[in-house]
């Protein structure tokens, strides 16, 4: 694999990034609708975490020096969160909703560590999704350290990396217990999800007997396929302690097939292409339009379909 593309990202993205917004829409923090609840969202999200980890690893040699890195990931990342951050809490203080954004807690957003808030369920309510980028930042300050290993050392380095980082959650799960800030910081850090993905990235780039056979296997891919939708609509039956990585694994055979000539089904199409390239801004923006939609619903008083609501939202977050 000669070229900086990897089949399917784009289209798993896409599906992801729906997936989440339906999840959203289903959450009652953020409207006055009815749609059943369904725990899409916290599956889904973990998928952008295991495809930027492929990425860096499989971009390994595209890293350069650490500062042009570092502006790199700061004009993808930083205009559109800011500008977020900015017009939602000028928003609500145009609501006259100014005492849910104007404390303390914003300065967590302003400094890029929303993920703290969110651990200790304090999260501001049209920022409270932003914990994701929380994430992502740590991870690409980190990453640039990691890829002056040797190339030799990188493969091994990373699995070392996602095995300890799941081990420490395991452990905090046992001795602080599931309600415990310190075990929700590091379950949301992902950093095993995160460095797992580039271990995968380094061998897809390197080749590997077992990947090479994983594109050939329609019939696994399907298995994974069903595995992964069904657990984004039951992912209560999977184990708490290992239900994210669960998902990422079946998100990961499902980006292995695609990568075969024939994949089924076949993602590389022009729409979840750009689908998938605007993943990121669907991801930041949907919460802040969906607050706003759902206070006009209430106020017009109006009583419509589900599948309607799930439209309407869909339509204005991509097209803002």
């Amino acid at each position: 694999m000669n070229d900086s593309r990897v089949k399917g990202l784009n289209g798993i993205r896409a599906l992801c990034a729906l997936f989440i917004l339906l999840g959203h829409i289903s959450q009652r923090d953020f409207c006055q609708w009815e749609i059943t609840s369904l725990p899409l969202p916290e599956c889904c999200a973990y998928v952008f975490f295991l495809i930027s980890g492929i990425l860096a690893g499989y971009r390994i040699d595209q890293t350069g020096d650490v500062l042009s890195y570092y502006r790199k990931k700061a004009r993808r990342i930083l205009p559109l969160y800011y500008s977020y951050v900015i017009i939602s809490v000028l928003l609500f203080v145009a609501l006259g909703r100014s005492d849910e954004v104007l404390d303390s807690r914003l300065w967590y957003y302003v400094f890029l560590v929303p993920q703290i808030p969110f651990s200790s369920h304090t999260g501001i309510l049209p920022l409270v999704h932003l914990w994701f980028i929380g994430t992502i930042v740590l991870f690409y300050v980190l990453f640039p350290l990691f890829a002056i290993l040797k190339d030799n050392k990188r493969v091994s380095g990373a699995a070392v990396i996602a095995i300890a980082c799941f081990l420490v959650k395991l452990a905090l799960r046992v001795i602080s217990g599931t309600d415990s800030v310190l075990y929700h910081l590091v379950t949301v850090t992902s950093m095993d999800i995160l460095f797992a993905g580039v271990w995968v990235g380094l061998l897809m780039r390197r080749g590997n007997p077992v990947f090479d056979y994983l594109k050939g296997a329609t019939w696994l891919g399907l298995i994974a396929w069903l595995l992964f939708l069904g657990s984004g609509l039951y992912a209560r039956l999977i184990p708490a302690p290992i239900r994210v990585e669960f998902v990422a694994f079946l998100a990961f055979v499902i980006i292995m097939t695609q990568q075969s000539h024939s994949p089924v089904p076949n993602l590389e199409i022009k729409f979840l292409d750009w689908m998938g390239d605007i993943s990121y801004e669907i991801y930041v923006v949907q919460i802040i339009v969906i607050v706003l939609l759902s206070l006009l619903y209430s106020k017009a008083g109006i009583d419509v379909p589900a599948v309607v609501i799930y439209l309407v939202c869909s339509a204005i977050v991509i097209g803002v």
